[in-house]
């Protein structure tokens, strides 16, 4: 008697796995320590938008309320790619320098309240 065939669907991963969120913490020193497949950090570094993206989807409501608090007037370059409103007008050399993205998200009124006393009082 013929057996009807399944085919085998991809599961949609809902959690995050360590080596992520330090991926997408910009901690990539640790990837190692945390288990990362090098073969696959290497693919999301250099061309995989999609895993970054799908990586970020699932980080950021974890990475970012911690990271605005550590590092006001600063985003992960996560964020940069997939969140900010207008990423062409932001170059690479601009994310390197701290007050050079707190100046384009004040510009663009991306600052929260916290981040604009925080940078107020240093």
């Amino acid at each position: 008697m013929p057996r009807k065939r399944r085919v085998a669907r991809k599961r949609r991963r809902t959690g995050v796995e360590p080596w992520e969120l330090a991926f997408a913490r910009d901690q990539h020193a640790e990837l190692d320590s945390l288990g990362a497949n090098p073969f696959q950090v290497l693919g999301l570094v250099h061309g995989n938008a999609k895993g970054r993206r799908e990586i970020w989807e699932r980080a950021r409501d974890a990475v970012l309320p911690r990271w605005l608090e550590e590092r006001p007037g600063t985003r992960p370059s996560l964020w940069w790619q997939f969140d900010a409103p207008e990423p062409a007008l932001v170059s690479i050399a601009a994310l390197l320098d701290a007050d050079s993205q707190a100046d384009h998200l004040e510009q663009h009124g991306l600052l929260t309240k916290a981040e604009r006393a925080a940078l107020a009082a240093a």
